[in-house]
């Protein structure tokens, strides 16, 4: 029999308030992905109209090479690279990680 003092534990873990707090934060972010990947293309719409600003406008980029000042540059260099990098570990590293299934037996 319990002590009038002592707090009663929860009997199952969804009574735990912790667990019911993460419990609606993770709803509530998985409802609200349309509009993360709406705000995201708003973002990228705004930066290549900021990007095509510096062709219309002239403004200078203070750029190294030629290719800097190509419009979207950045945007297709960063998209390219992460496109190499994907196909490299797919094609060279994976092969070379790879074990048998029963490579542990």
């Amino acid at each position: 029999m319990k002590q009038p003092d002592e707090q009663a534990q929860p009997d199952t873990i969804d009574e735990r308030p912790f667990v019911q707090w993460v419990g609606r934060l993770l709803i509530a972010a998985v409802s609200s992905i349309p509009r993360l990947v709406n705000l995201l293309f708003v973002i990228c719409g705004v930066l290549a109209l900021l990007d095509l600003g510096f062709i219309v406008f002239h403004w200078d980029k203070h750029a190294h090479f030629g290719w800097e000042d190509w419009p979207e540059f950045y945007g297709v260099y960063g998209f390219m690279s992460c496109a190499l990098l994907v196909l490299a570990s797919r094609f060279i590293l994976r092969p070379l990680l790879m074990r048998k299934e029963d490579y542990y037996d």
